[in-house]
């Protein structure tokens, strides 16, 4: 079971998925900040962004393949992209963290997500 948890940066989608963590069975936790830090990856155009996203989705299937539920927290922006690696699971679930504004880069977009990409989807706001 993917569990895929996205939002800008430094809306809490890392601490949110540390608590998923801790309730789901054989779960693992695929953080987009650590992934970058540990491959070195620090590009952020549409297309960094995209296959950035679709190595991230590969990792979690292979993942997901050898009994573990994989909860991925990551920007992951574009929607397309979002929904084309859901489909990739079976049943996933997408997490929209509803956040605000404050820690966008200058200049980036962010499509957020809604029901046509996953029909598991859900919204969670800090409060």
């Amino acid at each position: 079971m993917l569990i895929w948890v996205t939002w800008r940066r430094k809306a809490g989608k890392c601490t949110l998925s540390r608590c998923l963590k801790t309730l789901i069975p054989n779960s693992i936790l695929l953080d987009g900040d650590e992934l970058r830090a540990i491959y070195n990856f620090d590009l952020y155009t549409d297309e960094d962004r995209t296959w950035w996203m679709k190595a991230v989705g590969s990792h979690a299937l292979n993942l997901e393949a050898q009994g573990y539920n994989p909860i991925v927290a990551l920007v992951s922006p574009i929607s397309s992209v979002r929904k084309e690696i859901l489909t990739w699971f079976t049943d996933p679930i997408l997490i929209y963290v509803d956040g605000d504004e404050s820690h966008m880069w200058p200049g980036s977009t962010y499509e957020i997500p809604d029901k046509s990409e996953c029909k598991n989807f859900f919204i969670y706001k800090w409060s």
